[in-house]
């Protein structure tokens, strides 16, 4: 981009114009994709969670009790939570430092 002080002529910085805007439009798009696909699979498991307790608690006297439903109820979003917020982050996190790692490795074996 220090060729971009001397005011040079529009079209030798035109691949980097268009390379910055299709990589700003693709850092949203892939966020907002990655958002909901993470939430769409807790959402799935949570789901799946909730029904298997409410199928347990059925057959007996707590599922007639309101704070045990609450209790549950409150159980299962802070799982939710736990996996939105702690889990995918840490897993996406541990993907990102193999990759930085093994690409290390290509370049120089020692860095890696």
């Amino acid at each position: 981009m220090v060729t971009a002080a001397g005011q040079p002529e529009l079209q030798s910085l035109a691949i980097a114009i268009v390379t910055v805007r299709a990589l700003a439009i693709g850092r949203g798009t892939s966020r907002y994709l990655e958002r909901l696909a993470s939430h769409d699979a807790v959402l799935r498991l949570v789901t799946t969670l909730r029904a298997n307790i409410f199928a347990w608690m059925i057959d007996r006297a707590l599922a007639y009790r309101g704070d045990a439903l609450t209790r549950v109820v409150s159980d299962v979003d802070s799982v939710q939570d736990l996996w939105v917020r702690v889990r995918l982050p840490a897993f996406a996190s541990g993907c990102g430092w193999d990759r930085a790692i093994a690409g290390a490795l290509v370049i120089d074996p020692y860095v890696g």
